[in-house]
């Protein structure tokens, strides 16, 4: 499965900045992350002149029930550092999620 599968990948901003439609999901890169109770928060910059933007990941409506866990696996995956928010959304997971009895198992 990938991010998106999984999460659903925010738009990009320009942290309050006049210039946020030149910052995309292809040209700013993942530079750091915090850890909230529902979403995982992504500083973002560009490489080629600094600008800096935030994105945000939050957990897909059917995953709900895995949201903690879910969450932290991101938070704590260092492989998403230096992507862009585009790279993210296509990362593969490795991550095996199946309903039984109406719940989510991850595998």
């Amino acid at each position: 499965m990938q991010i998106k599968d999984i999460f659903n990948v925010g738009p990009v901003g320009s942290m309050g900045r006049r210039l946020q439609s030149y910052l995309n999901g292809g040209n700013c890169q993942i530079i750091n992350k915090t850890l909230n109770e529902d979403r995982v928060d992504f500083r973002l910059r560009r490489e080629s002149d600094g600008m800096e933007g935030d994105s945000f990941i939050k957990v897909r409506d059917e995953f709900k029930e895995r949201n903690k866990e879910l969450l932290n696996w991101i938070f704590v995956n260092k492989e998403i550092m230096g992507l862009t928010i585009d790279q993210l959304a296509q990362m593969e997971t490795n991550l095996k999620m199946e309903i039984f009895n109406g719940h989510v198992q991850i595998k």
